[in-house]
């Protein structure tokens, strides 16, 4: 299984990368230009000089925050593909579990037949194939085990047919049962896997919907404050559209491995492609 991040969460990424370095590499550009606007404001109160407005700390305080939204998905990605490898694994090995109980159920058969009556097949619960179904084995499997222990079982059975034929069944029963244990504690370790795996699930989408906010309104203010700057060509490089949602219901499309499916992909608006102009090109572009 694919153990890589997922396109929507690739383009997330590079769109909230793009506008913190954008609005660090402009600030030198924008900063003065700002402040001259705000310029032409009184100062605050009488005997004040005049006011002095951070729009560095404000813009930088912007990079910073979408800084901080980046590797939030980051590292809430990387959390949730690993725990989806680990059930992966962990769902592999307790299948071969799985497929160790039928080979191992088949062959007491093939051993009890070898020295006792096909008849007596039922006294030890092996008359019927092992199941399908692992839920249903593992009842096949303790049933075996169950009566193998009984200390009335050899009176009951015709056989063994030669001395040498004779099972030891307490032994058999210990065996069987240490391979139903082994089973059960992978299934035990598969469900706290998949249990860690939907909270890491959930951690995904909730800093998927965090960067989407922060995204979508950093671009919108840093947009507002190049155009207020007088740098209307430079905000359209960050303008933000939004895209129309389909009025077709979507449908739910379970993952491969079984697991919660991820939500169709929820992008943060596209910024729109820079328009031609004699400003410098942006070099976080």
């Amino acid at each position: 299984m694919s153990s890589n991040s997922t396109r929507d969460t690739v383009l997330s990424l590079d769109k909230t990368e793009y506008l913190g370095a954008s609005t660090r590499t402009h600030m030198p550009t924008v900063s003065p230009r700002l402040a001259e606007v705000y310029s032409v404001l009184p100062p605050s109160g009488e005997g004040e000089g005049p006011r002095n407005l951070d729009f560095d700390g404000w813009q930088g305080s912007n990079a910073d925050l979408l800084d901080y939204s980046s590797r939030n998905v980051r590292e809430t990605s990387h959390a949730y593909r690993v725990a989806k490898v680990k059930v992966f694994e962990i769902r592999r090995r307790r299948d071969e579990n799985g497929q160790d109980l039928r080979g191992h159920h088949r062959s007491l058969k093939k051993r009890f037949l070898a020295g006792y009556e096909e008849e007596d097949l039922d006294l030890v619960a092996l008359e019927s194939p092992p199941s399908p179904r692992i839920a249903d084995l593992r009842e096949q499997s303790r049933d075996f085990v169950e009566r193998a222990r009984d200390p009335e079982l050899p009176a009951k059975l015709r056989g063994p047919k030669t001395p040498t034929a004779a099972l030891d069944f307490p032994a058999l029963a210990d065996e069987f049962e240490e391979k139903v244990n082994v089973y059960d504690q992978r299934n035990k370790e598969l469900k706290e896997a998949e249990k860690q795996r939907d909270e890491a699930l959930a951690a995904k989408r909730a800093a998927k919907e965090l960067n989407k906010r922060i995204y979508t309104n950093v671009a919108r203010i840093q947009e507002g404050l190049y155009r207020l700057a007088g740098l209307d060509e430079l905000a359209d490089r960050i303008r933000i559209t939004i895209p129309v949602r389909s009025s077709k219901p979507a449908t739910d499309t379970p993952a491969p491995d079984g697991e919660p499916a991820d939500p169709p992909p929820a992008d943060p608006p596209q910024p729109e492609p820079p328009a031609q102009s004699a400003l410098p090109q942006d070099s976080a572009a």
